[in-house]
């Protein structure tokens, strides 16, 4: 009896733990195909640091300019990640919008405001792993 109930007591320790480290994966960048030739396209960096945009290159190709030392040139903010879930805003010169992000697997779900228009939409974006 002690050894079952150990057991369970370890076990939901570890799935409590489990559940809480779901951040971001630091080694590729999450996308959403909005046509044949567009995606938009979300990193995170292990410094806090996320950066946002759309992409109409092919997925390996974005790493030579989805970088930190590029940021300027697109959306960037800073984001906090707590259990599953970010809250934060993205600015660059074309605007600004309020990120809502929920990690589910390899997977986030994703809810964009556009600060400018009001408008409102959530994506399921899909991870792609840059170092394959």
């Amino acid at each position: 009896m002690k050894k079952i109930l150990l057991f369970l007591l370890f076990g939901s320790i570890l799935s409590v733990g489990i559940a809480q480290n779901c951040k971001p994966d630091f080694t590729g960048f999450y996308y959403y195909k909005i046509s044949d030739d567009n995606s938009a396209v979300l990193r995170f960096f292990e410094n806090g640091e996320v950066i946002a945009t759309t992409s109409s290159n092919k997925y390996d190709e974005v790493e030579t300019y989805f970088t930190l030392e590029r940021k300027d040139l697109m959306l960037h903010g800073k984001y906090k990640w707590k259990k599953c879930k970010s809250s934060f805003k993205v600015k660059g010169d074309t605007g600004e919008q309020h990120y809502n992000v929920e990690k589910k697997g390899e997977n986030m779900v994703v809810t964009i405001t556009d600060k400018g228009s009001g408008k409102t939409v959530t994506q399921t974006y899909s991870f792609y792993n840059l170092t394959k």
